[in-house]
């Protein structure tokens, strides 16, 4: 079967003037009637094709798309930080997966996503404000990841299952941000990748009306990404 969605928004926003934020360094990021007016869009579609669950043996097999993009219509009055641009994020997977039921208590799962990230900054190299233009560029970055998953799964009763699970995960980064001229964040954003472990048990008591479950899980994570505010209101993801 196959999953697809597509989604549009409109989006205008308009930047206080600066007394909102108090007094603002010479030259600063923020004026007063700045506005500025995008269009968001997001695409996916998927495509998978699976086994009967009532088999032993189970398989699924698969592929998605996924795209997101934003376009800046029109920009007015001085905003220094943010140029017209069109970004946009591209995502292509493969994915597979394969259970086995040793035993009519306990099954093995295997599955495994081969994906690639393509991340785009691009300026159009229009007005970026009263006295000065932009330059134009085109930044693309791009990652290519494998994220398997395991699971090792135990139920004794209908009502009571054990359960263990490793699996990796990522985010991918993106290129440097010229529109910033902090040098401490405007550096290109290293991807984000996690390796996480996971055990735990459910159950259910007095005909389902209570459920009691418990898992301890580690992760290792590396490159993590934060939502970085300046005190001149511009936010950065380092």
């Amino acid at each position: 079967f196959g999953k697809q969605n597509y989604e549009r928004r409109d989006n205008q926003s308009r930047i206080p003037e600066p007394g909102s934020f108090g007094a603002l360094p010479p030259g600063g990021l923020l004026s007063s009637n700045a506005r500025e007016r995008g269009e968001i869009r997001n695409q996916f579609q998927e495509l998978r094709l699976a086994s009967a669950d009532d088999q032993r043996f189970r398989w699924a097999i698969g592929g998605s798309y996924s795209r997101e993009f934003f376009r800046l219509k029109r920009l007015s009055g001085a905003q220094l930080n943010n140029f017209p641009t069109r970004d946009s994020a591209l995502n292509l997977s493969g994915f597979g997966s394969v259970e086995f039921d040793v035993t009519e208590q306990i099954t093995l799962i295997a599955e495994g996503r081969y994906q690639e990230d393509k991340v785009q900054e691009k300026n159009l190299g229009r007005v970026a404000s009263a006295t000065a233009r932009s330059r134009p560029w085109n930044d693309r970055a791009t990652y290519d990841s494998f994220l398997p998953r395991f699971i090792l799964r135990y139920e004794p009763t209908d009502t009571l299952n054990f359960y263990a699970s490793y699996s990796e995960g990522n985010k991918p980064g993106q290129p440097a941000e010229r529109t910033n001229p902090n040098p401490l964040t405007n550096g290109p954003v290293l991807e984000e990748e996690n390796k996480s472990s996971e055990i735990g048990a459910k159950s259910q008591f007095l005909d389902g009306r209570l459920a009691l479950n418990v898992a301890g899980f580690y992760i290792d994570w590396t490159n993590v990404q934060v939502l970085f505010t300046e005190l001149t209101g511009t936010s950065t993801i380092i």
